[in-house]
Parts: C-alpha cells; structure tokens; sequence
C-alpha cells in the first residue's frame, strides 16, 4: 500500500477510493521489475501533467526523498549510468551531472517548468524505455491512459493509424494517376480491371469517384468554398445561405447566356481550401518525419552564419518573446509564399491563378524546400488577381492559424509514442514585389513606393522617363563618406540627410487599427472612390467590426496613412506585429529583373535603360554631361556610353547566347577545394581538354594508401564511378590497374591539378545571358580574372581559361 501513498519516483501523495486502490494494487504487481521503473516514470509525468507536483513544498523531507528516488530510476531506465541530463532550472537538460548532484539541483533550485510541462521526459528514459519495452507499450501505457486519463483522443488517433492500411492501395492509385497524367477515363478502366484480377473479397474501389470520396474521408481532400466574383466576400459562416453577394449584389451562381437565368448550384468563384491541421498532425504519425521535425532544436549554428532560418534574427527574438512556445520543440514554425500563374500555359491568355503554399522550417535543409514538403493550402481562381482583396481568400487559413497559436491540436507523436498539443507561428511571407503590396496592404508605386521608409521615401520624377525613382541612397553611408559630396555622380546634389527609422510591426498595427477595409474588384462607373471614403468590410471576421466604435480616437499621421490600402489579415494573428520581419521578397524575381535590365542595355535592345528619354534626364538633371543628347538637325545623336558595345562585339554576344542550351540551370566545372564523398571529374593526365572519368572524392591525407603506395602530395584518392575514355593510362599504373577501364568501380589516385569539382548554379535564363554578356565582352586575362572572381569568388583561379557550360536538366 505504500505505493498508494507515495508514487514510486516522487513524493506525492494520492487521493483514491478503495477500489481504485484495490485495481492499482493488482495491476502493479503483475508488472516486471523493469516495467515497474517505466512505470513510475509515466505517472510522475502524468501527475505532473494534472498539477499534482505544483502543490508540493521542496522543504519537505518527502521530496528530497522523492528526487533521490527518481534519479535512481531513471539512472536504472538507461542503463546503470553514473551521469544522467540535470532537468533542473539553471541547466535545462543541456549538461549532465551526477545523481547526487541532480538531486541537489532538483532540491534547491526546482525542475525547469517547461520541461515540467511536456507530455513526455524523454532526456529521463521516457523514448528508450519505449523502444525497449515495445512488446509491453501497449498494455501498460494503456493502463496509466486508463487510470489518469492524461492523454484524451489517443484511442481515437491510433484508430485512424490503424485504418491506414485500408487506403494505402487506393492511396497507390491515386498518386500514380497524378504523377503520370492518367486520364479519368482511363483510369475508370484501370478500376474496373484489376478486381477480375484479385480474390473475390477483394474491397478496391471500381470507380474514380468511390476513390476520391474514400480519400476524402481520410482529410485528403479539399474543401469548396464559394466566392463573390467581384472578390468582395466567401459564402460562408453567416453568408453561407446568401444567393447575391450581400456588398455588390452580385449573383452567386453562373447564369445562363442565352437566357440569362441563373443556374443555381453551379457558383461563379470557388475557392479551393486544403485544411492544414489534419496534414499536420499526420506528419507526426510517421516516425522519421516526426524526428525531423525536431531538427531545428539541436542544429543551430555556433559560428554565427546564417545556413538556416533558425539561425535568423526573427527566429531569436521570437523564441525570447514567446518562451513556452519555444520550450516544445515539435511546434512548427511556418512560411507563406504566393504569386500568380497562368494554369493553361498559353501566353495569349490572360488568367491568374494564385496558389498559397506553406513551408515547414522545422525540418532540415535537405528536406525543407523539397516539393513534396511544401504544403499548399488555397488555390485562388482567376480570370484576375486577386489584388487588394487576397485577405478574403486567405481567411480559412488565418482562422486555423489562429486555432494553432491560441488553442493548439492534440496530436499523437509516433516517435514518443505519446500525444501532446501542437502549435505553429507564420514566421513571415515571401512573394515578389506587386504581391508585397497585397499581402502587407501599403503602396509599392509612386513617390512612396518604399514599404519601409513609407512617408520618408525620397523619390524624384523624371520629367522625360515619366516615373518615380530613388536616388538618395548615399543616406546609408557614413556621415564622412567621400561620396556624399559626389553631386555629378549622382543627382546633382550633395546628400545631408540621415537614414530613416523602420516603422515596427507594433506601429504599423496601432496606425492601422481604426482603418476599416473595402475588399471589391469590380470596375467603378463614375469617380473614383477616395481613401477617407473607406466602409466597413463585409468580411466574416467579427473581432473588429467594432473595434474603432469601443476604442479612443488616436492621433494618426495623415500622410503615413494614406500610403496604406487596408489593414491586413494578418494583424489578427496576435504576434505578428512583434515580428521584426513580416515580409520578404523572393530573390528570384529581383535576379531575373536585373539580369535582363542589363543585358538589354549592354545589347541596346529590349527593356534597354539607356535611351532617349534617359539621355534627357540626365540633362535635366546637370549631370553626367558627357552623355547628353547631341541635336544636329532633325536628328538627336547620344554619344557612346562606357557599356557601349559595337556591332561586331554585339553579333559576337548574341551568337554566343544562341549557342547556349539549357534549360533551368548551368554547370561550371572549377578547381576549388572539394568535400568527402562530393562529386569529381577526372582530367586526361596527358593535358588534353577533356574528361576521361568521374568519381566521388575521397581524401587528401598524404599518409593514405592506394595499391599499397601512400598518396603523396598534391595527390587525391578518388572512387571511379563512371569510365568515359576506357583506353587511357591512368596517372599511377599498378599491377592491378593500368588503364581507366581497370579502375572502374575501385579507388585510384589522380594529381590534384588535373581534378576538376562539379559545382550547381540554379539561375533563370537571364542570368545565363548575362553571364555569357559579361565573358563575351572580355579579352585579356586579367579582365577574366576579374569577372569570374566576381561570378564565383576565391574558388576562381586567376590564370585559368573560361569554365565549360554545359546542359543541365
């Protein structure tokens, strides 16, 4: 009965009824010894969990008992170790002490309180004594479930794991279909086929839609959420049994062209939704993935780089902003990235579709950009962009973003094998420009086309060229920087001014807070609508219909005002505004912009930057006169610019572009310093310009043997993979091995300066043509030297002939 009165590893005592004594009794003695320790551990966790330990006094003898008894068991879970992990509050799990010390730990300064809230201790045993009591797992974790009830809706996920087996073939159907562009209707056939070719009890779907349905029970599919077409409302909540769009008064359902009646039940606008909780919680149902989940808590970098976003500033400050949720290391830390395409690939066609995906920054780099794990969560139909009004369609999203933050989702772990409540943060968004501005809300053209400076913005317009332009970025430098005083450098003046304060997200928020959205696409007859004539939005949201009529009137800066089109969505997310970045722009927009911005001026064609209008600009200005428009006549000269290329050097250009074929990327071949196990190719020794083998690096280390002959300098061990030139000699003949056809599939040593490393640059077809630009518009040496130690940095070696470009899929 002493156990009924102190639980074995604390010192708690326990409030039951006889007969619960009576069954606690009985199944204990029936457990094994080593159980028995597993046990004890459980329902300390679990007494924990119903705040049982929160009324115990650390002055009490019983507790220093208790924490003796609790390091022994758990020094006994894992094996007799003499040092087990301190959960105390100044070490929090990171060093280990001895028993006697931990218990000291434990004693006087308590156990850290987010360590004692977790659903499983597993720095104390609790993933071991799982793996190793597997057979047992069921039967007494289902006890200490039974007994304590500590894990509600456990029974139900284990019975939605089990019912996995069930659609895994219709699962392997389903994925084969979409990977290789099956048809419905041959599809259908296949369905019908293959039950004439299985046993008679067979249970495989016969049709597509018995499939889809099937699968869609299983949270797989998607939800169909009607749209006013004028983008102003979803028909949902409290506008779910609406005919016309309660704002515009547009019909909900398509009409009839000839007749003109509408046809009810075939919507105009469907918004396509893919719940994100279910697929969340299914990620924790595999085993591997639920460990790659946690990468991100042990894998931060130490020497400062930046290799991953939980190195980032933003994920820092959030994790000191938000300590409990960054205590549980499986919550999820989510990116969004939007933008616009064209679903029927055709150029002639004017249809924007803009799908919403979610990226997972728990994982690790290898795995956290693959397709397979980027989520998509709405799909955002055409015939046009969304614009302004993307907040209306992103509503479902925000509410169960919302759901994850506030509440969270009890969600089952299989690589604990326990369950525990799951949270996600959207760390920040990533688009191009123009879809900036509709996700943040603020203007992205004109004189404050800035989001970050916003009234502070110094713009200038070009009198000729017709548009806005930012010229004083020299408030950036030093207040002694020589070229502050540079005036025909630049615009003609010299820059005084300092660098502007960033608005924070809480500024931005207070800003905002009585400004009232109008969400509506449609084309306006008359005047415009201006911006103090803003209304109330219609949308479903209710927590800030009247959020200006209860609060105070604020002071509100007019012209910073007047650079934003709404408050957007995500301000209702309550720590968005402590986000230190809440935007982020793609990179790969702003490199195929640039690139083609100056290939066409280096070619004089396309969207060429030097013309006319330019020239005259620059005259308006005062500055650069040696570029000024030349008038003789009828006829306006411009003279030849530095980046000026004759018709010779242009034609040399352009068939070098022609040459080029590839299709999303380029290799370059280059000496550098090569990894273990990364990929090389093997010189012909002889000097020759080509390349006789690859292979797989393997070491440099002099003292290493090949054929029982140590490397050497300037000599690497290789492993050959691939022969191309089967007949030539190899760099060290042996007994063994004479020609590059013996060494195939064995390791052989090469002289280093005739290796070359195989290095992959993902870059768009511009920056392939303005990569060719720049190596075609050189002729000596040094100026070589000089452009790829711009492209490729130190790993360029000065004296050396241009890399190799070859196709790359």
């Amino acid at each position: 009965m002493d156990f009924l009165n102190r639980v074995p590893g604390w010192g708690i005592s326990t409030t039951l009824s006889c007969r619960e004594r009576h069954n606690l009794v009985e199944r204990y003695q029936e457990l094994s010894s080593k159980t028995r320790v597993h046990f004890s551990i459980a329902v300390a966790r679990t007494l924990i969990r119903l705040d049982a330990l929160f009324r115990i006094v650390k002055a009490d003898p019983g507790y220093e008992k208790g924490a003796q008894k609790f390091v022994t068991d758990v020094a006994a879970a894992l094996g007799d170790i003499d040092m087990i992990v301190c959960p105390c509050k100044d070490y929090r799990n990171v060093e280990r002490k001895s028993g006697s010390d931990v218990v000291d730990h434990l004693v006087r300064r308590g156990m850290d309180e987010a360590y004692k809230l977790r659903a499983d201790w597993y720095h104390h045993g609790d993933v071991d004594s799982v793996a190793d009591c597997e057979s047992n797992f069921s039967r007494w974790n289902a006890e200490i479930l039974e007994l304590y009830q500590a894990a509600q809706g456990f029974d139900a996920d284990l019975g939605e794991i089990a019912e996995v087996e069930d659609i895994r073939e219709d699962e392997f159907l389903a994925k084969i279909k979409t990977k290789n562009g099956w048809s419905d209707k041959s599809f259908v056939e296949l369905l019908g086929t293959l039950p004439e070719m299985l046993p008679a009890d067979n249970v495989l779907h016969t049709s597509l839609y018995e499939v889809k349905k099937f699968l869609k029970s299983f949270d797989k599919g998607y939800e169909k959420i009607h749209a006013c077409v004028n983008d102003c409302c979803l028909f949902r909540k409290r506008y779910k049994n609406l005919e016309n769009c309660p704002k515009c008064n547009a019909s909900r359902w398509k009409s009839n062209m000839q007749t003109g009646e509408a046809k009810k039940g075939v919507p105009q606008k469907v918004l396509r939704y893919f719940p994100i909780i279910p697929r969340f919680k299914r990620m924790f149902r595999s085993e591997e993935m639920a460990k790659d989940l946690r990468w991100h808590y042990s894998n931060k970098s130490i020497d400062g780089k930046l290799r991953h976003p939980v190195d980032s500033v933003t994920w820092d400050k959030m994790n000191d902003k938000y300590p409990e949720f960054a205590a549980e290391e499986r919550n999820l830390r989510l990116g969004l990235s939007t933008d616009g395409f064209n679903p029927f690939n055709m150029k002639n066609t004017r249809y924007s579709c803009w799908p919403v995906l979610l990226v997972n920054y728990n994982l690790p780099l290898d795995l956290c950009m693959k397709k397979e794990n980027i989520m998509l969560s709405l799909l955002i139909p055409g015939p046009q962009q969304p614009g302004n009004s993307i907040d209306v369609y992103l509503e479902p999203l925000i509410e169960d973003l919302n759901h994850l933050w506030k509440k969270g989702e009890l969600t089952y772990d299989a690589f604990s094998k326990t369950t525990f409540t799951l949270k996600a943060m959207l760390l920040w968004t990533i688009s191009d420009f123009p879809a900036y501005g509709n996700l943040a809300g603020c203007k992205v053209k004109g004189k404050m086309g800035c989001p970050l400076c916003g009234k502070g913005t110094d713009s200038m317009w070009l009198k000729y060229s017709r548009k806005h332009v930012f010229m004083c970025h020299r408030k950036g430098l030093a207040p002694t920087h020589s070229y502050r005083n540079k005036k025909a450098w630049f615009d003609g003046k010299i820059e005084h001014g300092r660098k502007a304060r960033i608005l924070t997200g809480r500024e931005v928020s207070q800003t905002l807070k009585n400004f009232k959205n109008d969400f509506r696409n449609a084309k306006e007859s008359g005047r415009k609508r201006k911006r103090n004539d803003c209304i109330e939005s219609v949308t479903d949201s209710d927590d800030e219909s009247s959020e200006s009529e209860e609060d105070e009137e604020l002071e509100v800066d007019k012209d910073e005002l007047s650079r934003w089109k709404k408050r957007s969505i995500f301000f209702k997310l309550s720590y968005w505004e402590d986000l230190p970045v809440r935007h982020n722009l793609d990179v790969m927009h702003v490199e195929r912009n640039v690139g083609a911005s100056i290939v066409s001026t280096l070619l004089h064609c396309g969207k060429s930057k030097d013309g006319l209008n330019a020239r005259k600009d620059l005259q308006d200005l005062g500055v650069r006169k040696d570029l000024h428009p030349n008038a003789q006549g009828k006829r306006t000269y411009l003279p030849a610019a530095p980046w000026s290329l004759s018709k010779s050097e242009r034609k040399h250009s352009a068939s070098v572009c022609l040459s080029l074929k590839v299709l999303m990327g380029i290799v370059l071949i280059y000496q550098g310093v090569s990894k273990e196990n990364m990929k090389c190719k093997l010189m012909d020794i002889t000097g020759k310009k080509r390349v006789v083998a690859e292979g797989r690096w393997a070491t440099k280390d002099p003292k290493q043997k090949v054929h029982f002959v140590p490397l050497g300098d300037n000599a690497v061990k290789v492993w050959v993979d691939i022969v191309k030139v089967s007949d030539v000699k190899v760099w060290r003949p042996s007994d063994e091995v004479e020609i590059m056809e013996d060494a195939l599939g064995t390791e052989d040593k090469w002289y280093l300066q005739r290796l070359c490393h195989l290095h992959i640059f993902r870059c768009g077809e511009r920056s392939i043509l303005l990569f060719a630009a720049m190596a075609s518009m050189v002729e000596n040496q040094d100026d070589i030297d000089a452009v790829m130690f711009r492209m490729l940095g130190s790993s360029w070696n000065p004296g050396g002939s241009l890399p190799s470009i070859q196709p790359c899929g």
